[in-house]
């Protein structure tokens, strides 16, 4: 997803306050170069000026996902089908259990996320509670609610695990309100990545989620980036982050199609700060 002008001979003429003596002849005019065209008084072509490269088309690449055997995280409440109580909803504390990787503000860390709203750092020594995951201007509403908590890289993109029951990433879904299972959602993916801003011309920009479920299969999901004069898309059969590169500055619109279910989220690139 950006000749000089010809100078004429100028004839100076000279003359004294007293009698006039007489004339002076006229000063010969200092000799000006006459400006250049694209063809010579040869005929042969002058040297043309140097293309400017084009800007680069932005697009969508497959990215190796990262992983980590070591890394662990855990939802501890709410459980899995919890009731929450409406009133209780906007304070109840989310608990969570992190070995083998950092709790940081920063680079590798491991974010929290409500549903289709901003994933939020979980650091240490911070309660985490379900109003604080609601984006502004929005309400923690009744009904069927997936909260997802997962270790990310330094660019965030999703730390997959190794062999067994020992993962880098969990999800749960809970009730605010009376259960309907008539209202929960089908399978979908929570959004992780991108978010926010992206500074300056070489941001890494890129977009990662939670399938549910993990394994993709046959069920292919689909990832759209639309914006400023792009518009990109990427399917997906297996489970694994994508790099958005060489993306103008403006407002872009990143969905993830799956299921039958999409999420979106609107990020914004400014490459000329820093």
């Amino acid at each position: 997803m950006k000749l000089p002008a010809a100078v004429g001979g100028i004839a100076i003429v000279v003359s004294c306050a007293t009698a006039p003596p007489s004339p002076a002849p006229p000063a010969r005019a200092a000799a000006v170069p006459a400006p250049r065209t694209a063809v010579s008084d040869a005929g042969v072509d002058a040297p043309a000026p140097a293309p400017t490269a084009p800007a680069p088309s932005a697009r969508l690449e497959p990215l190796a996902p990262p992983r980590d055997a070591k890394a662990r995280v855990e939802i501890l409440f709410p459980i899995a089908e919890q009731r929450i109580l409406i009133p209780k909803a906007q304070g109840y504390t989310v608990r969570t259990k992190i070995e083998g990787w950092p709790r940081s503000a920063e680079g590798p860390g491991v974010l929290v996320v409500l549903d289709d709203h901003r994933p939020r750092r979980v650091l240490d020594k911070t309660e985490i509670k379900l109003g604080a995951l609601v984006d502004d201007g929005r309400e923690l509403a009744p009904g069927p609610h997936w909260l997802a908590l997962a270790a990310v890289d330094a660019n965030h993109a999703v730390v997959r695990g190794g062999p067994g029951s020992r993962a880098p990433f969990a999800v749960v879904r809970f009730w605010i309100g009376d259960r309907d299972p008539k209202r929960a959602p089908g399978p979908g993916a929570l959004l992780l990545s991108p978010a926010g801003t992206y500074n300056g011309p070489a941001a890494q920009v890129i977009v990662d989620f939670l399938a549910l479920p993990e394994q993709l299969g046959d069920r292919s999901a689909t990832v759209r980036v639309t914006g400023e004069g792009s518009k990109l898309e990427q399917r997906l059969t297996e489970w694994q982050p994508l790099a958005l590169r060489d993306l103008p500055s403006g407002d872009f619109r990143v969905e993830v199609e799956l299921g039958g279910a999409r999420v979106d989220r609107v990020v914004t690139v400014n490459r000329d700060l820093k």
